[in-house]
């Protein structure tokens, strides 16, 4: 099975909070910081199960919506 790559943009103060949210739904996605450079934000890779991505979808609105997390290109 072959993972769905997901990337996001977040401020680096949420990256913790943002970690350990979808970290406590076990076996829906692996989160990377590929490439971190100096500034507030960070792009955080996700690699969502297919099996989860329902799911995943309406985590991430919801993570979208509260704290502006951003989806972007890789």
């Amino acid at each position: 099975m072959k993972q769905i790559d997901r990337y996001f943009k977040v401020k680096k103060a949420d990256v913790s909070f943002v970690c350990n949210y979808l970290e406590a739904f076990e076996g829906m996605a692996a989160i990377r910081t590929p490439n971190p450079k100096p500034g507030e934000d960070t792009v955080l890779h996700m690699m969502v199960s297919p099996d989860f991505l329902d799911q995943f979808e309406t985590l991430a609105g919801g993570l979208i919506k509260d704290i502006g997390m951003e989806e972007v290109r890789p």
